[in-house]
């Protein structure tokens, strides 16, 4: 029995000492696992601000051609006026250097060549809106992506540290437990 006896007894310094590497390998694993969700996380961040940037650079130039069909319609709308105009001019007898059909002509010219012009600042000024839009939807993908990266890292460190201190925690404990035995053991051996 004496025999059954010293094999528990030698047994349970074994055991602390696997519990304790078990539960701060554990915590290690723990911290990498929340570093690489972290890093998931931030590249996921990453991604979706790009798409929604692409959108927007999209839709950027998508409001550009419609800017530019519309003054193109509006030129051509403006250049259908004035030939009809002088078309109505010639019929009544007018001539197409009588000063009112020049007036006329020159009217509908202007106003033509002022709303291509409005049509294309509108949708310039839209583009822009979107380009800003991109751009602040990249920055806030970089902005989250470095935060989570960071978040990962330090939940990594933390968890670093404290399979430190749960490993020192459990060889003190160790030590406090069954120091005197080894002790003993080593003045019974002749050792000290």
């Amino acid at each position: 029995m004496s025999g059954f006896g010293s094999t528990v007894s030698a047994l349970g310094p074994a055991m602390s000492i696997a519990g304790t590497v078990t539960q701060a390998y554990g915590q290690r694993a723990a911290g990498r696992a929340a570093q690489a969700q972290a890093q998931t996380s931030a590249q996921n961040a990453q991604v979706a601000a790009n798409f929604e940037a692409g959108q927007a650079d999209y839709l950027a130039g998508q409001s550009r051609a419609i800017a530019q069909r519309e003054a193109y319609e509006q030129r051509k709308t403006a250049a259908l006026l004035s030939s009809k105009a002088l078309a109505n001019a010639a019929a009544s007898g007018a001539g197409a250097s009588d000063p009112t059909v020049v007036d006329l002509i020159n009217g509908i010219q202007a106003e033509g060549t002022y709303r291509a012009a409005l049509a294309m600042y509108e949708g310039e000024e839209q583009a822009r809106n979107y380009t800003v839009t991109a751009q602040a939807r990249r920055l806030g993908g970089q902005s989250a992506a470095a935060s989570r990266t960071a978040e990962g890292e330090s939940i990594a460190r933390a968890s670093n540290l404290s399979m430190f201190s749960t490993l020192l925690r459990g060889s003190s404990s160790l030590l406090d437990r069954y120091g005197g035995a080894f002790s003993r053991s080593a003045v019974d051996a002749g050792g000290y």
